[in-house]
């Protein structure tokens, strides 16, 4: 690769072993970190590689206990950073992990240009004189709260997708729900597919895409339940979707579910916790997303009812 007068704002460092002695570089790191052919054309036009601090190429075989560096370059926001407070349960060099509360937006759109996590996020980095580009891991609705996930490069958001196409990631969601279940826990298996006429709406259909929820009621109220739910699909309004169709909507929905709530005024849906593996030294991490106050509340009262 030819020298490169870019600055950089990550650089991975590896150290080959035995068993790749003979390869090439994009053998070794295709296969051992799952870098990508896109991430590898990102690297040739953009970023830098070295094997022993030496201007390096991915076809260059490899010797046992080579020193492969792999950098990323700084890259520019791609949209306005906005000052407006935002809860950080984790950061570092390559992901950052927010606690995102109940009616803000995840990233800019024509109708939110200012008021959204991304630009949020931006305004951080703004601060702290870093440069980095949002590409998220996952995505919530506007009125959900809870674990947003934000890679820092294009190969952490390969590393961490992959997982998630290859149902590895596990992730778990709290949820208020009208009515007391029969079934205390199990799973729900309904396809779903995007409604005819409405640009929101999702529908189960028998022509819909897979779609499966498992969950457990964690405690019952009055005329409530609380429930856990887990993804083992991932699809948009899946729980809102799915908890309707079983005839148990989620409180507070205003889109799926009928009966208009007083306790709160977005759906009673938080993202609890997030699990995969870190690409940086394929470390398994769990992160977890405490319940906002209006949340909260809502317990409170309907424990007392």
């Amino acid at each position: 690769m030819k020298k490169n007068k870019k600055e950089f704002s990550t650089t991975y460092i590896y150290k080959t072993d035995k068993k790749y002695e003979g390869e090439n570089v994009y053998y070794f790191l295709e296969n051992e970190y799952d870098y990508s052919s896109r991430t590898f054309r990102y690297i040739i036009r953009e970023g830098r590689l070295l094997i022993n601090d030496k201007d390096a190429m991915f076809v260059d075989i490899l010797k046992e206990e080579d020193i492969i560096k792999v950098s990323f370059p700084v890259e520019e926001a791609d949209a306005p950073s906005t000052d407006m407070k935002i809860d950080i349960i984790y950061e570092d060099d390559d992901i950052a992990v927010i606690n995102k509360k109940p009616g803000m937006v995840v990233h800019v759109t024509k109708s939110h240009p200012l008021d959204t996590l991304q630009n949020a996020i931006y305004h951080k980095w703004e601060i702290e004189k870093k440069h980095f580009k949002t590409r998220f891991v996952n995505r919530l609705d506007m009125d959900t709260s809870g674990i947003v996930v934000i890679a820092k490069n294009k190969y952490v958001h390969h590393f961490i997708q992959n997982q998630s196409i290859n149902n590895q990631i596990d992730k778990k969601y709290v949820l208020i729900v009208d009515g007391i279940m029969d079934q205390k826990e199990g799973y729900i298996n309904a396809p779903i597919k995007r409604a005819e006429g409405h640009p929101l709406r999702r529908i189960v259909a028998e022509d819909g895409k897979e779609c499966i929820t498992k969950y457990k009621v964690i405690e019952e109220f009055k005329n409530h339940s609380l429930v856990e739910a887990k993804l083992i699909t991932g699809r948009t309004h899946q729980l809102r979707v799915h908890f309707s169709y079983v005839g148990h909507p989620i409180l507070g929905d205003s889109l799926y579910n009928e009966n208009k709530s007083e306790l709160i005024s977005h759906q009673a849906l938080h993202a609890k916790s997030i699990s995969f593996v870190h690409p940086r030294g394929n470390k398994p991490m769990t992160f977890e997303a405490e319940l906002f106050d209006d949340f909260k509340d809502v317990l409170e009262i309907l424990k007392k009812s």
